[in-house]
């Protein structure tokens, strides 16, 4: 008789490890696809303002800034445009999310995401990119994990491929 109890622990370990292996699994897929934005008001900046100015100049007039910066006081940011360089690592219908290590020239792209609404289909995943547009607000959206995640917007006016994926 202990002998088929020790069968029935076995097998319901063997369940137990099932279920963790598949939670695993199941979190990594959630973590692949962690993001869900739920996006409300304007989507789109009105670019009235820099219309005038064609291409050459609005880069020109591109700045860079500290993400942290944006953070910290996005009030003195709204409506600048800026100049990011980062990889793209979602694309939706209408935007893309990005990230940059920070607003500089170095090709670390990892940590520092900002999303970028984008009317366009050639990006992809992977692609890196240089965006000139211009800042609108932080965005607050949720996670698939359900954790609060508050990142720049921006409007992308231009867009340059630097790497193909």
């Amino acid at each position: 008789m202990d002998t088929k109890k020790d069968v029935k622990i076995g097998q319901n370990s063997g369940l137990k490890l099932f279920g963790v292996v598949a939670g695993i699994i199941i979190l990594g897929v959630m973590i692949k696809q962690f993001i869900s934005v739920n996006i409300s008001g304007n989507t789109k900046t009105d670019f009235s303002l820099t219309n005038n100015l064609t291409e050459k100049e609005f880069k020109e007039k591109a700045i860079s800034v500290e993400y942290g910066d944006l953070l910290r006081t996005p009030q003195n940011y709204t409506g600048k445009i800026l100049s990011v360089k980062c990889e793209v690592f979602q694309k939706g219908k209408s935007f893309l999310m990005v990230q940059s290590k920070a607003f500089s020239d170095t090709l670390n792209y990892f940590g520092d995401n900002i999303y970028v609404d984008y009317d366009g289909d050639n990006i992809i995943d992977g692609d890196i990119i240089h965006i000139y547009g211009e800042f609108e607000e932080l965005l607050t959206y949720e996670t698939a994990l359900h954790i609060q995640q508050t990142v720049p917007r921006m409007r992308a006016k231009y867009i340059e491929m630097i790497k193909r994926r």
